[in-house]
């Protein structure tokens, strides 16, 4: 693992603290964009918008994405 790569990722599902889920992208692949659907939990959510939280310069980055359901077709 490329500790200057990787980070923690941190999904928020619709504003709830208490529904996070913390994923680790080891070589720093994940990428997100407002407004792109990500399947996670059974369902389709829209990323809202994403940031990146500041932490001690030796730990992991840590990158929060917040989530919104995605309308229905």
């Amino acid at each position: 693992m490329n500790h200057r790569l990787a980070k923690k990722v941190v999904y928020r599902f619709n504003g709830h603290i208490n529904l996070d889920e913390t994923q680790l992208d080891p070589r720093g692949e994940l990428t997100f964009k407002k407004g792109t659907i990500l399947q996670r939990r059974g369902k389709n959510w829209k990323v809202k918008f994403v940031e990146f939280e500041p932490v001690d310069p030796k730990a992991l980055l840590s990158l929060k994405v917040y989530l919104v359901i995605a309308p229905g077709k």
